[in-house]
């Protein structure tokens, strides 16, 4: 079996691949090192992460974007102050985990409004553009 089965460019492991070893956790067969060791994965926290994820969503990989609001983005950040990084991703189901400390990183060089979505490229001249090509539909 390829060790890596890619699944997309974002991600180096598929979350078939994923699965697999977080099944073959669950099943006792091996240990999060052993796992580790067995598949050439660098380190067993990438396994310990996945394994996570599974047990508080049930699944391993989101299949649409999530969108947060920058108020539970600073509710998660506060959480922080007294636990740990994994904590903080398992007790609001954000993961990867990742995902917080780029949050914290954000926060403390741009402050709460970097919390806040960003607008896209164009985003601004998108309701005139459709308004205008649903008047030119309807003529």
């Amino acid at each position: 079996m390829s060790r890596k089965l890619l699944g997309s460019s974002m991600s180096k492991y598929s979350n078939e691949f994923k699965l697999i070893i977080v099944n073959e956790w669950l099943v006792g067969q091996n240990g999060l090192k052993k796992l580790a060791k067995k598949y050439n994965i660098p380190t067993f926290r990438s396994i310990v992460e996945w394994r996570d994820e599974y047990l508080v969503t049930g699944s391993i990989g989101s299949k649409s974007h999530k969108s947060y609001s920058p108020e539970f983005k600073i509710t998660v950040l506060n959480y922080l102050e007294t636990h740990s990084q994994s904590e903080a991703s398992r007790y609001f189901a954000v993961f990867p985990s990742t995902t917080i400390a780029n949050w914290l990183r954000t926060y403390r060089k741009f402050g709460y409004n970097g919390l806040k979505p960003k607008r896209m490229a164009g985003w601004s001249k998108w309701p005139e553009k459709v308004s205008e090509k649903i008047q030119h539909s309807y003529l």
